[in-house]
């Protein structure tokens, strides 16, 4: 049951057909990464961008794969729209999908991630990204179990047939609860696909197309709020990134204290959320290469904030933003970058990061509306 919940929520692609790989994309090297990350056992899957370790069902995998090749081609449109110019893939992108939860859980405490935070990263140093069966963690077994446990019950009243009000009574109770379990499983398996599946994706696509360098140093607030634009599906066109981000605006209006039909905020309740560690300034947060890695409660309203710099930028500075991205881009691998130079580099190209910056900014967010429904509330 639970492979049918997962397969019907993501966007599945057509069967996938080996074929021999093109000169240009020797993925030699990647499989021997996989190999080594994962044995024998896992089974290697090649689709047209990445390399594919798995030990899970093929539903599961197919699944996968329809969200990495539709993030790969939507991101890959927003660099090209932007003239960012990102390199051909030299390689597929290597990929791990876990079946276990055990497994991943190990890989995860491998690099130092607690697993009971984490579904899914990308892992810089080997260029892999790493995805865990989100339906396997303990949590969601426990709910899949009762979805079964109560399917059963239900089946088997079915065929009591018994017409008395209070069977009638007891199997709409039953059928109340698994409508509500259904819908918390789905909902984490639609936020694991946004939140987890895209996001990382997007990060290897970009370390790996040249607009974000490895070992070089890449703003926090540039690196996750362009992953956190590509959470949601992107319809492209002229404009660009066209669509709201609605759980990220959700959490950043929350961070901000700001009610969902407020279209602006006191300059006094703005200080407090910055005093409170929810909202960065934008000076620290700019100026701060590091500024998402302090592993705070926060983390999460740190998150919608890049996002919503980033969609402000792209929608009403996007020539100076791509700008600044191809300056970072030119960032060497191995060489440490000032909070000076990482402030020069934004006023350089996009201006200064003065109130002005900070009202454009807010004024423009706030003018949007939450969909509660989009934002998973």
């Amino acid at each position: 049951m639970f492979l049918a919940a997962f397969a019907f929520l993501c966007v599945a692609m057509g069967d996938v057909v080996a074929e021999p790989l093109p000169k240009e994309l020797d993925d030699t090297e990647v499989t021997r990464a996989l190999r080594e990350l994962v044995g024998e056992e896992f089974r290697i899957l090649r689709t047209d961008h990445f390399t594919i370790a798995y030990d899970t069902p093929y539903p599961v995998l197919r699944a996968l794969i329809g969200r990495l090749e539709g993030t790969y081609d939507t991101v890959g449109r927003f660099c090209e729209g932007d003239s960012l110019s990102p390199e051909p893939l030299k390689e597929r992108l290597g990929v791990v999908l876990f079946s276990q939860h055990a497994d991943f859980a190990r890989k995860c405490q491998d690099v130092g991630m607690d697993p009971a935070n984490v579904s899914g990263f990308f892992d810089h140093g080997k260029n892999i990204a790493l995805f865990g069966n989100v339906l396997d963690r303990p949590e969601m077994r426990a709910i899949t179990q009762r979805i079964d446990d109560l399917t059963a019950e239900l089946d088997g009243l079915r065929r009591k047939s018994s017409g008395r009000a209070t069977d009638l009574r007891h199997r709409e109770k039953l059928r109340r609860e698994l409508r509500v379990l259904r819908a918390r499983r789905d909902l984490t398996v639609e936020t694991y696909n946004r939140l987890i599946i895209r996001h990382e994706a997007t990060h290897q696509i970009l370390f790996n197309s040249g607009v974000h360098v490895r070992g070089a140093r890449n703003p926090d607030w540039l690196v996750e709020g362009l992953a956190c634009q590509f959470e949601v599906r992107q319809s492209w066109s002229s404009m660009g990134l066209r669509y709201v981000n609605h759980r990220r605006l959700s959490d950043f209006r929350e961070a901000l204290g700001v009610g969902g039909g407020d279209s602006s905020i006191a300059e006094r309740r703005y200080r407090q959320a910055v005093a409170a560690g929810k909202v960065l300034s934008l000076v620290d947060l700019i100026g701060d290469a590091n500024a998402l890695q302090d592993g705070s409660s926060n983390t999460a309203y740190h998150y919608a904030q890049t996002w919503s710099l980033v969609y402000y930028l792209h929608r009403k500075h996007r020539g100076s933003l791509a700008a600044y991205i191809r300056k970072v881009s030119d960032r060497r691998p191995g060489r440490s970058v000032s909070r000076d130079r990482e402030i020069g580099d934004f006023e350089s190209t996009i201006g200064p990061i003065d109130d002005k910056l900070k009202s454009d900014w807010l004024g423009f967010i706030l003018s949007l509306k939450v969909d509660q429904k989009k934002a998973g509330g």
